[in-house]
């Protein structure tokens, strides 16, 4: 027999395949699961991992405590608009979309229970980093279920003020993107030096990887880490140093600052 559906995915893409896998892994089949797209070929993929699939809004959502929206931000408007004759008193919402504001989506809908969250792109490996603000009204209850939801596409900070969504959204949203430069900087590096560029790639994202396991795992702080390899007159603080004269930290910082602030104005400009 079916189980009784629990959460609805409105829209099906990259982000909420993340989830959706995560949850499917976790309890064995996606028969607790709704998802709405306008694209058949997209469905098909939930549909193999038992999902119900519609493409368009039905009396299925009233259904689901849990809507996740998971669509385009420019699109939010127009499917916030489509789904509101469903929504019930105690359906709890779940937005995935950037840069869509709290007020707008609470107008849209005529509906307060709502969680706005900044994912990012290594959910797509389980490995992702999701900052989550919740409506006043929200439960305590809720909030665990949204944490849990959540959590199948890696961790989940919790922050206290809206505002604090355009600082997630540069530290952990766009952050991805900073390390792949690195990266790619490093390849570059060490490709000139002579390594082939598939050893230069196997060795930088290990490197990366690796370090980042050591700040989690061992208790020390980056700076403590970093002056452990950093010995007298060494290579390292030969690369460091040039880091610091050209201004590394405060570029970075700068960066950071730049996209929170793009990140303030693309709310304002999609609602």
């Amino acid at each position: 027999m079916k189980m009784t559906l629990a959460i609805a995915f409105i829209g099906g893409g990259n982000m909420a395949q993340a989830m959706g896998r995560g949850i499917v892994t976790a309890k064995g089949s996606g028969e607790t699961i709704y998802v709405m797209d306008r694209n058949p070929e997209t469905l098909e993929k939930w549909q193999g991992w038992g999902a119900t699939t519609g493409l368009a809004p039905s009396a299925t959502l009233s259904e689901c405590k849990v809507w996740i929206l998971a669509v385009k931000p420019q699109n939010l408007k127009e499917v916030c608009e489509s789904i509101k004759p469903y929504l019930k008193a105690d359906t709890l919402i779940i937005s995935v979309a950037a840069g869509i504001s709290m007020a707008s989506m609470q107008q849209w809908l005529g509906h307060e229970r709502i969680i706005r969250t900044m994912p990012n792109t290594p959910a797509l490996v389980g490995m992702g980093m999701t900052g989550m603000f919740a409506s006043s009204v929200v439960s305590g209850e809720d909030i665990a279920l949204a944490e849990e939801t959540l959590s199948y596409m890696g961790g989940v900070v919790k922050v206290d003020q809206e505002s604090l969504i355009d600082a997630v959204t540069a530290l952990s949203g766009s952050g991805p993107a900073y390390i792949y430069l690195f990266i790619e900087s490093l390849i570059a590096g060490a490709t000139k030096m002579g390594l082939t560029e598939e050893q230069a790639k196997q060795m930088a994202v290990a490197t990366v990887a690796g370090a980042a396991k050591m700040v989690e795992t061992t208790g020390e702080t980056p700076a403590k880490l970093r002056e452990n390899v950093s010995s007298k007159g060494g290579t390292t603080l030969a690369a460091l140093g040039v880091f610091y004269e050209r201004g590394l930290p405060k570029i970075v910082e700068d960066a950071m600052v730049a996209a929170a602030r793009r990140a303030g104005e693309l709310s304002k400009e999609l609602g």
